[in-house]
């Protein structure tokens, strides 16, 4: 299943899909909110240093486990 079939709710686990200025791709995260009008979703990772970084993305750019 292609993660456009799937429904991305809030609290989901992602995947990173590609590297942003923060994070690196493959990362995990929680979505924490979602923005339905515009189909972007923020999502908090954990840097490798430990420190949480919040980032806004698009459907693209993450996969739900």
């Amino acid at each position: 299943m292609k993660t456009s079939e799937k429904t991305i709710k809030e609290h989901d686990i992602v995947v990173l899909n590609e590297d942003l200025a923060y994070v690196k791709s493959g990362s995990m995260g929680a979505v924490v909110h979602i923005y339905p009008a515009s189909g972007v979703f923020e999502v908090e990772f954990l840097k490798l240093d430990g420190k949480p970084s919040v980032e806004t993305v698009s459907l693209g750019q993450i996969t739900k486990l």
